[in-house]
């Protein structure tokens, strides 16, 4: 009994724990690369450089980590859901388990990555998640501070479902065009039919055709909506109220961070300025000059960006469950993105000489750390704790950077940056319980939709019954 319940209380402190300290390395890291960049490294050669060190990591290891699994998808031909259809209620009459049995045999075909589909996905992903995010991330670290990369962060979950709004929108859209379309079609192939098929033969097949293919059109877009699950703007609902309060409140929060700074948390006494700025910095949380609302805006794109990657990903992660493998290929193509990106930007081969041996030492950390460790540790405690318990860490990064800034740094952290992303975390956390509350919601209704089922299938199983006796 004690015994269970300390792997019980473990089981609780460890995930905290844990994720806690992957905050505190992700800012303590953060600081380093904002170091790196005011020294004089290059904030693209910076990410070239960490991501072909993840990619070298995480292609092995992705092997490794799926190894003894097929990724697998089920397919129907016409023929079989026709007998399926069709005897379907005889066999149930028969036997329920022999209907249930039916229905497994199915063709099974091993997925395969190399589809053209999932590659482009997958370039879509290098592009959002590696090659743009990163690239605008680290340059408007350079031009700020690791605290403005924490609240341009927790402007994601905003982010995230304004684009939700918008891509429902755009879906209602195009799939209410196609419907009038088809719907057009179908009238006109019935007038033609209704005057007779003879002097109108080629024409009523190409109708037809067109029908089919619009129809085929129709099938495809509510597979595609399907696979990128859209936020429902209900005003009466708890859920949807929280979430906009919330996009205000981080919205708010935001400009509040990019219009004010404020004085310092920790101003050093006016006789060591001279004297510090003298000393070369072994660690660099705030430079001079900065270009503060332009840092601001980069790391707000560089949001913007990842949010995208994220809808892609979703989408492609329930096509090829393998997520470590669809990680390693996209962080191999984001980094040739990044590479022909850099080698635009930066044709300098001076740029791509690592001049200090702490360089070489935080890009071999930062690629370790950002492509094998934190993603492991993210997937553990999310089959541990549901999808919601990662992303509620995200605001401690603000405490860390905080306390950082005023322990370690002077003439570094303004109050007015403080603020500003508590102001951010506070709508962060609002954005967070609306979805975890639509999620419940969602459930809750499933669970009404299976009750209603069996409760229908129970008067078929008592007459089955019955004929049986």
């Amino acid at each position: 009994m004690v015994a269970e319940t300390r792997r019980e209380r473990m089981s609780e402190v460890a995930p905290f724990a844990v994720m806690l300290i992957m905050e505190g390395c992700t800012i303590s890291l953060t600081i380093l690369a904002k170091t790196a960049l005011t020294t004089g490294i290059s904030p693209f050669v910076f990410v070239v450089y960490t991501n072909a060190v993840g990619s070298i990591l995480l292609l092995p290891f992705s092997f490794l980590y799926h190894r003894g699994e097929r990724c697998v998808c089920v397919s129907l031909s016409r023929l079989y859901m026709y007998l399926y259809r069709t005897y379907a209620y005889a066999l149930f009459s028969i036997n329920p388990l022999l209907h249930h049995c039916f229905f497994l045999i199915n063709y099974r075909i091993e997925q395969s990555l190399f589809t053209f589909p999932l590659l482009f996905r997958i370039f879509l992903m290098g592009l959002t998640g590696v090659a743009i995010s990163q690239n605008l991330a680290f340059l408007g670290l350079s031009y700020s501070s690791p605290i403005v990369v924490c609240a341009m962060g927790l402007l994601m979950p905003t982010i995230s479902f304004l684009l939700s709004i918008i891509l429902r929108y755009i879906q209602n859209v195009i799939l209410n065009l196609i419907i009038d379309k088809r719907n057009n079609l179908s009238l006109s192939l019935y007038n033609l039919k209704s005057r007779g098929s003879e002097d109108h033969g080629p024409l009523d097949s190409i109708e037809k055709t067109k029908d089919c293919l619009l129809e085929h059109l129709i099938q495809c877009w509510l597979k595609f909506r399907n696979y990128h699950r859209t936020a429902r703007l209900d005003w009466r609902s708890t859920s949807s109220q929280a979430k906009m309060i919330g996009t205000f409140i981080s919205i708010a929060g935001a400009i509040f961070v990019e219009l004010y700074k404020g004085p310092f948390t920790r101003p050093s006494p006016v006789s060591l300025d001279h004297h510090l700025q003298v000393i070369p910095k072994l660690f660099v949380f705030y430079s001079t000059p900065d270009r503060w609302v332009l840092g601001g805006i980069l790391l707000a794109a560089a949001t913007l960006s990842i949010s995208v990657w994220n809808i892609v990903q979703m989408g492609t992660v329930k096509q090829y469950p393998q997520v470590m493998k669809v990680a390693s290929s996209y962080s191999l193509v984001g980094t040739i993105q990044c590479l022909v990106f850099s080698l635009i930007m930066e044709g300098d081969l001076d740029a791509w000489k690592l001049k200090r041996k702490r360089d070489l030492l935080l890009i071999i950390v930062t690629g370790v750390f950002g492509s094998i460790i934190r993603s492991n540790v993210h997937l553990a405690c999310t089959r541990m704790k549901g999808p919601f318990y990662v992303p509620m860490f995200k605001p401690f990064g603000v405490v860390f950077a905080t306390v950082f800034g005023t322990c370690f740094f002077t003439n570094s952290l303004h109050y007015g940056s403080v603020i500003g992303t508590i102001i951010v975390g506070t709508g962060y956390y609002a954005v967070m319980w609306g979805q975890i509350r639509e999620e419940e919601l969602r459930k809750e209704r499933e669970v009404e939709k299976v009750g209603d089922i069996s409760d229908l299938n129970a008067p078929l199983l008592q007459e089955n019954e019955d004929a049986q006796v």
